[in-house]
């Protein structure tokens, strides 16, 4: 009975211990509580929904809703996975904040050029990568896409990346500003172009449609080569 009654206090002292371990590491730290997910409504979503269209996650052609729906569990994936933040669409208060910084970081005084460059750079996404397309109608490659955007405002590119790698000034990774051109190599040198967005993000026409990728880390940082400073 007295072995019996010290193994018991033994081992709920043990448990007790084991559970105060528990809540003071952080590997066992609760995760942020969700504050927004598929199916959730309000007006916060409606401007989660709109922040994610400025930074380039949310589409350009969709309308803002009140309604967390397929469309805004897409774009809330897409900015995690980009910030390597998993893939769940659900939305803490972390996540949140992020979103929040990032729009501030990619904003430019209204006036700027190369603010309405990009702003205009974005109303593509989507559209789908056509090898040799250089127009809406057509679907863009990615020099295509980088020619079309600047010559909406006045500036003339030549047709292909390596040509568009001689044109303007050249500037390091280091000092990169929203409205630059940012060359990969990809399949041989300076074989893609895009063009740079802020937050070390860029806008390209890639292998299936215009999208939004990260050049800091992953596969692009890989490839990266050089950028050309064009406004």
């Amino acid at each position: 009975m007295r072995i019996s009654f010290l193994v018991t206090s033994f081992s709920l002292i043990l448990g007790g211990n084991l559970v105060g371990l528990a809540a003071m590491s952080p590997a066992y730290a609760a995760e942020s509580p969700v504050i927004m997910q598929v199916g959730s409504t309000g007006q916060q979503v409606k401007v989660l929904q709109e922040d994610l269209q400025s930074l380039g996650y949310f589409p350009q052609n969709e309308g803002l809703t009140q309604y967390f729906g397929p469309i805004t569990s897409s774009a809330v994936s897409h900015f995690k996975e980009t910030h390597h933040l998993g893939s769940s669409s659900n939305v803490t208060s972390q996540v949140l904040s992020l979103i929040e910084q990032s729009t501030k970081r990619t904003s430019l005084p209204p006036t700027s050029l190369s603010m309405k460059l990009v702003q205009k750079a974005r109303t593509y996404l989507g559209y789908a990568y056509v090898w040799g397309g250089n127009q809406p109608s057509s679907g863009f490659d990615c020099s295509g896409f980088t020619q079309y955007v600047f010559s909406q405002f006045g500036k003339s590119l030549d047709r292909t990346s390596q040509a568009q790698a001689q044109e303007g000034t050249p500037v390091s990774k280091s000092n990169l500003q929203p409205g630059d051109l940012v060359f990969f190599a990809t399949d041989g040198p300076l074989s893609h172009v895009g063009i740079y967005i802020g937050s070390g993000e860029f806008i390209n026409s890639a292998s299936t449609h215009v999208e939004i990728d990260d050049l800091t880390t992953g596969y692009w940082a890989s490839v990266y080569e050089t950028a050309r400073r064009i406004l």
